[in-house]
């Protein structure tokens, strides 16, 4: 059996739902879609007969009725995930079928409001978080592990119950620690009086069991006989360069976004894997932090999922530079995809949304205009990463290889 890999190459919006409902649609055994980092703050788009979604918890698959797993490495957010299915069945998908390792973490709503009150807080110095407290519920985790709430307690209530009241305590403790009590009144007086609300911990234990009713709680489920008997995708999260131990802090993510959660997973477990990255044709970041050449957005460019919020603002573009994003890659199979039996392909999205016959990109740390072709030759310099296809559209049929 084989596994394909889908990983972001930049700060996350490459197209990694795109390729992952196009590897789907491509296989020739039943396939299973693998989260293998980040949560809910995901948003890969997919755009399959007339029907468009924007997926956070669910494999980007789903609508083709491929499974979910969401490896230990992936954070379940209980009241996204019950939003999104519904989301899902009123465009009349079935409910996907889900598999969440018993090992992985759940966000409770105090770790989303303490992500928003400390991001507001910031102000000016905004770190580029989504608002959905995924970095602080591992950081939480971190500093008090009999605090975590995994999946593999979903079902007993009590115990789940017992520890959200401790999260909420030790995120008062840990807010007015940072931020002391006269600033944390002031700028954030309507989300305390939420922490406190009997309301937002009932909605919180409801959504905790409306995910235990419908997905299965599994342990070792990728070394069980159904699993092996399948096709498998392992679709990422965000991109290589939020990666926590690659990125520039403290603009990343809680997360390791390139190959070596994958690599953690296959261990002892024989696949032929083919490794995607994905890039746009030019660069892309939604949130705080550097991005080198950052200009307007091109005329043709339209983003219907990264739309402007409170806590990323807008979507910023700049020239892709070519060697920085070789070189990133070239970082994450050195680093970490050591010991797979792995081929290493690039795949640019958003090729219709250049301008006609020329594009900019950064080359040799200098800005040049050049043709389509002459990009696209750049791309696919290096014998060992292979520049396998490009896509003119937001839908698997647009993709097409080269």
């Amino acid at each position: 059996m084989k596994a394909d890999v889908v990983i972001g190459a930049g700060y996350g919006d490459e197209g990694k739902g795109l390729m992952t409902d196009f590897l789907v649609e491509q296989a020739d055994e039943p396939t299973m879609v693998i989260r293998f980092n980040g949560g809910a703050q995901a948003g890969h788009t997919v755009v399959r007969d007339d029907c468009r979604h924007v997926f956070g918890h669910f494999g980007s698959g789903s609508l083709q009725g491929a499974p979910t797993y969401l490896s230990k490495f992936f954070v379940v957010n209980p009241l996204l995930y019950a939003k999104e299915q519904t989301e899902l069945v009123n465009k009349g998908v079935a409910i996907p079928e889900v598999f969440i390792e018993q090992d992985a973490l759940l966000t409770t709503p105090y770790d989303m409001l303490m992500n928003q009150i400390l991001e507001t807080a910031r102000d000016a110095n905004r770190h580029g978080s989504c608002g959905v407290g995924f970095g602080e519920t591992i950081e939480r985790f971190v500093r008090q592990p009999e605090s975590a709430i995994t999946a593999g307690l979903l079902g007993n209530y009590a115990e789940v119950k017992r520890r959200a009241l401790m999260a909420r305590d030790l995120v008062l403790a840990r807010l007015e620690l940072q931020l002391g009590k006269q600033q944390l009144n002031k700028a954030s007086e309507q989300l305390m009086n939420l922490l406190h609300s009997e309301d937002l911990l009932t909605n919180f234990l409801h959504n905790a069991d409306y995910v235990y009713s419908f997905a299965r709680v599994c342990n070792g489920w990728l070394t069980s006989a159904a699993a092996q008997k399948m096709h498998w995708v392992f679709e990422g999260a965000q991109g290589l360069k939020l990666d926590m131990d690659y990125g520039q802090f403290p603009y990343v993510t809680r997360s390791n976004t390139g190959l070596q959660n994958v690599a953690h997973l296959l261990q002892g477990i024989e696949r032929e894997v083919n490794v995607h990255y994905m890039t746009r044709a030019y660069k892309t970041r939604h949130g705080a932090g550097p991005l080198a050449h950052e200009g307007k957005p091109l005329p043709k460019v339209v983003d219907l999922t990264n739309f402007t919020n409170a806590f990323q603002g807008s979507l910023r573009f700049a020239p892709l530079d070519v060697d920085k994003l070789l070189s990133d890659i070239t970082c994450d199979v050195l680093n970490h995809g050591r010991g797979l039996n792995a081929k290493h392909n690039l795949c640019v999205t958003c090729m219709d949304q250049l301008n006609w016959a020329s594009v900019d990109i950064v080359l040799n740390n200098k800005l040049i205009t050049v043709q389509h072709s002459r990009m696209l030759a750049e791309l696919n310099r290096m014998p060992a990463l292979n520049l396998l296809c490009v896509s003119n559209g937001p839908a698997a049929k647009d993709l097409s290889y080269v």
